[in-house]
């Protein structure tokens, strides 16, 4: 398991925590006070496709609805490749601090981003040659979610307010 802290705003430390396999999952007894990584280089939500490259956001800039979407190492911190992410015109997140992506194993990227209101968008073009990907809003979410995995075919948003945990599954095949 992954974790990353960027609450500073300058930096990424990630921790490395060993769950066991699936057979014998268990949580880790604590978080250890070092970081596993600690690099100058703010990974917004990042996630790794089937071929183990290692993709991120970052430098959002609300006024336009641009970000990167950066692929880089998880071992250096090193930015590999980066391109211009562009969100639809009007449904731009507030911002890409909150919320999370998920690449399905068929190579497709989601993300959930914002909040008060969060959106759902599908991102295309994030690992081809073309200059640009593009996010489509796919919908308005009715609350703010911080979390998105891919479970049985659909993917699950997560989040937590006063009154708990909630969850939205959304089937991808029907939107």
């Amino acid at each position: 398991i992954y974790i990353a802290d960027v609450r500073s705003g300058v930096k990424t430390d990630i921790w490395l925590l060993d769950a066991g396999l699936p057979g014998n999952i268990s949580c880790p007894p604590s978080i250890p006070a070092a970081p596993t990584y600690s690099y100058d280089y703010v990974a917004n939500n990042f996630e790794f496709d089937n071929n183990g490259n290692l993709w991120s956001f970052s430098n959002y800039d609300a006024s336009t609805g641009e970000c990167h979407l950066d692929n880089f190492d998880v071992n250096t911190g090193l930015v590999l490749s980066t391109k211009i992410l562009r969100f639809p015109a009007g449904d731009f997140p507030t911002t890409i601090g909150a919320g999370d992506l998920t690449i399905l194993p068929n190579g497709r990227l989601f993300a959930c981003l914002g909040s008060n209101a969060g959106r759902l968008y599908e991102i295309t073009d994030y690992n081809n040659s073309t200059a640009f990907a593009t996010a489509t809003l796919l919908q308005v979410l009715p609350k703010n979610c911080y979390g998105i995995a891919f479970l049985n075919g659909q993917l699950e948003l997560t989040g937590i307010d006063a009154a708990g945990c909630y969850y939205f599954n959304y089937d991808i095949s029907t939107n």
